[in-house]
């Protein structure tokens, strides 16, 4: 159990003020704040000497270890696309984080897709795969990938068959889980606001509502096979679609388009 009250800034409580309202602690969301941030320390040194005190606390850390390494891996992620093209997330024992395999049918050769580990990360950090959207058709795959266990994701495309990884990337994808279009080069995705100078960082998650249209961009050499004309086609489709799903005037049944 947290004591807030311990909090510098948040005043006592006394009975009756308790009950009639309870004191914000929004602020503690604040960790740039010298003194959120020492509070916090002082709470996790306080917790550790009370479980430093435990009996029997080393031989039972010990086995959970063993127990925990005892698994070959472990798949925090797996998905299979129509035609057998399976994608996971595999974690070894010895491992910090998990990295994206794929492979063609269950007994096709594992290729490694993605190490988290290839990217810059905060020093004493590292990062890790929030989510994987593989489209359609299994050709190109988008995932998240966050610092220091931020679940703030970057959003990285691939191409399956050559490992190829797009230039373009996208930040502020806080579980922004791409959802492919039938086209299989096209997402919609959700992004977070950016934050100005002073904001606090609850306000990221306001104005979030609209979806977040991204193409793969075929005809400058992005994805497989298709035409640039064949990419313009499926689009037009696509946008249709939506625009009759979200009531719009001119694309709903009648009007001959």
């Amino acid at each position: 159990m947290v004591c807030w009250r311990r909090v510098a800034r948040c005043p006592p409580l006394r009975r009756q003020a308790a009950l009639r309202r309870r004191p914000s602690v929004r602020y503690l969301e604040d960790l740039k704040n010298p003194e959120v941030a020492e509070w916090f320390k002082g709470q996790n040194a306080s917790t550790r000497s009370v479980l430093a005190r435990i009996s029997g606390r080393d031989a039972l850390l010990a086995r959970i270890r063993e127990l925990d390494h005892s698994t070959p891996a472990r798949l925090s992620y797996a998905g299979i696309i129509p035609g057998g093209r399976y994608f996971y997330v595999k974690m070894l024992p010895t491992g910090p984080v998990g990295k994206l395999y794929v492979r063609d049918g269950l007994d096709g050769k594992e290729r490694r897709l993605l190490d988290p580990a290839k990217y810059p990360a905060p020093e004493g950090s590292h990062n890790a795969i929030n989510y994987v959207s593989p489209s359609m058709d299994g050709k190109l795959v988008a995932v998240g990938v966050s610092p220091g266990g931020s679940e703030d994701s970057v959003i990285r495309t691939f191409e399956v068959e050559t490992d190829k990884e797009f230039p373009e990337t996208i930040d502020r994808g806080w579980w922004g889980y791409p959802s492919w279009m039938p086209d299989n080069h096209s997402s919609l995705f959700t992004r977070m606001q950016k934050l100005e100078p002073g904001q606090p960082p609850t306000d990221r998650e306001l104005n979030t509502r609209t979806p977040v249209l991204l193409r793969v961009d075929y005809a400058g050499g992005h994805g497989l096979g298709s035409t640039k004309e064949q990419v313009e086609e499926e689009m037009a489709d696509d946008w249709r679609f939506l625009f009759w799903q979200f009531g719009v005037d001119g694309f709903q049944p009648g009007n001959g388009r």
